[in-house]
């Protein structure tokens, strides 16, 4: 919500706020797709000691997080682009 509000706000997509809020939601979907897969997996293994080691992460919203951080930083060039097209008016 904060990213788009942000846009509004700002009329472009090529602003510090948008890229901060993509970062920090892309490492939120990360960590949000792979710490309970580890916290399962240690429990399992402590219940069950003989039982194999399973890692069950969500791939695709490992995927959506990454995918997300690549944006986050495709922006912050475009904001380094913006500067520099601004700069030479």
């Amino acid at each position: 919500e904060q990213i788009f509000k942000s846009i509004r706000v700002n009329q472009t997509p090529f602003h510090e706020r948008v890229t901060h809020y993509l970062k920090k939601s892309a490492v939120a979907v990360i960590l949000i797709s792979i710490i309970p897969a580890l916290i399962g997996s240690i429990l399992i293994r402590a219940i069950t000691p003989e039982s194999a080691a399973r890692f069950n992460f969500q791939y695709m919203s490992l995927a959506i997080g990454v995918v997300m951080l690549i944006l986050g930083y495709i922006f912050n060039y475009g904001i380094e682009l913006q500067k520099k097209d601004d700069e030479t008016l």
